[in-house]
């Protein structure tokens, strides 16, 4: 394939992956036709599919076996079950590896190129906080002291995000303009 025909393709499915976002957070889809409000575990998951392939990673990020491992910290076993959805997904070069940590996970945060922590692991956070390296994209949820760059949060009963682009900037990430626009400014 041509560049010029990679550039189109990739394109193509940036901006249906967008849509297919977009449409996830107008709250268009729900975890049933009955169902007024949207399955939050999956949304959870789609966001942070969604995270992982609309953010570059610096340029000298390695990624072994063409893996991006986003390493989660969450006891819900809903969230653990909705993961599985977006487990070995293809990030075109790489495939997205979902790591579950455990309580005293704190040797297996090396390989993490995506942290994501539930609101109920704040002193965990706080405590192996100096451990996450900087090419560690942390992602946190809710009520909490010191928010990852980007941070999920409950919003007039919607899961909503916030992204703080300065930071990723200053690390040498780079989010996608329209998932920018996305995102809800310093999560109010």
């Amino acid at each position: 394939m041509s560049n010029t025909g990679f550039a189109k393709l990739q394109r193509k499915t940036v901006a249906t992956g967008l849509c297919w976002l977009s449409a996830l957070l107008l709250g268009v889809f729900t975890s049933s036709s009955v169902s007024a409000e949207p399955d939050i575990h999956a949304l959870r998951s789609a966001y942070l599919y969604y995270f992982s392939h609309f953010i570059s990673w610096p340029d000298d990020s390695e990624f072994p076996q063409s893996e991006l491992n986003l390493c989660v910290r969450t006891d819900d076993k809903k969230d653990q079950f909705q993961l599985t959805t977006i487990d070995n997904k293809s990030l075109g070069a790489n495939t997205l590896k979902i790591v579950l940590l455990a309580p005293r996970g704190v040797s297996a945060l090396a390989s993490c190129h995506m942290l994501y922590v539930a609101e109920e692991h704040r002193e965990w956070l706080a405590a192996i906080r100096p451990e996450i390296s900087v090419r560690t994209l942390l992602i946190t949820e809710g009520l909490l002291d010191e928010r990852g760059v980007i941070h999920l949060f409950m919003q007039n009963s919607k899961l909503k995000f916030s992204i703080d682009n300065r930071s990723l900037v200053d690390r040498n990430f780079k989010a996608s303009s329209k998932l920018l626009r996305l995102s809800v400014r310093n999560g109010a």
